[in-house]
């Protein structure tokens, strides 16, 4: 088993030290490809900036949530929301960044498959991004939505609103590449610097 993993990767370099030099767009996906999936399963939930205010309002987007908001002074929006959705969101953001905790691999385990009670809605304030656009939120809500219906686990939403970003990005810079006729090398190394796949699959605005 292991010569033979051994192989595939030997096998897979070759293939991309040969694409470097003459297709080099088919390089940056496969690296990409293994890369970005890679990240986003080991970064942890909610430890992308500000990733905890733009999944919560993927899923306000994605459930047409019209419910009341308010401004404070710094112009920030506070939006009413699932009790159970945002103990999710607050276990994972404050209470690793903040609140020093560690989760084991049976800890995440048992949360992809937990599922919200939707029941649970009552008046909760919590800072979210109602006043941006939802166009930017659009791809990641859409898959929200149809997650949702199937099997609402947050923590499945999450990554499947990672891999949507993800697979778009790679397939917008794959085509770039392919496109444009000069900087290709270029280009494809700042598209696979860590701090680029990162916003890449993260949910927020930049990707």
């Amino acid at each position: 088993m292991i010569f033979l993993i051994f192989t595939i990767v030997l096998l897979i370099l070759l293939y991309l030290k040969n694409s470097i030099n003459k297709k080099i767009e088919y390089a940056y996906l496969i690296i990409s490809i293994f890369c970005g999936l890679t990240m986003l399963y080991v970064t942890p939930p909610m430890h992308i900036p500000d990733e905890q205010h733009h999944f919560l309002k993927t899923i306000v987007t994605s459930n047409l949530y019209q419910n009341e908001f308010k401004h404070d002074d710094y112009g920030f929006s506070y939006e009413k929301e699932n009790v159970e959705l945002v103990k999710f969101i607050d276990k994972y953001a404050n209470g690793v960044l903040e609140g020093d905790k560690n989760y084991s691999p049976n800890t995440y385990l048992a949360d992809l498959f937990r599922k919200v009670n939707k029941s649970a809605d009552k008046k909760f304030i919590w800072f979210s991004l109602y006043t941006q656009k939802f166009t930017a939120y659009i791809p990641a809500s859409i898959i929200s939505f149809i997650i949702q219906k199937i099997y609402y686990s947050p923590l499945i939403v999450m990554y499947f609103e990672r891999f949507i970003n993800l697979t778009l990005f790679i397939l917008a810079t794959f085509y770039t590449i392919k496109k444009i006729p000069k900087l290709k090398k270029v280009f494809c190394l700042v598209s696979l610097l860590p701090i680029t796949v990162q916003q890449s699959f993260g949910i927020n605005q930049d990707s």
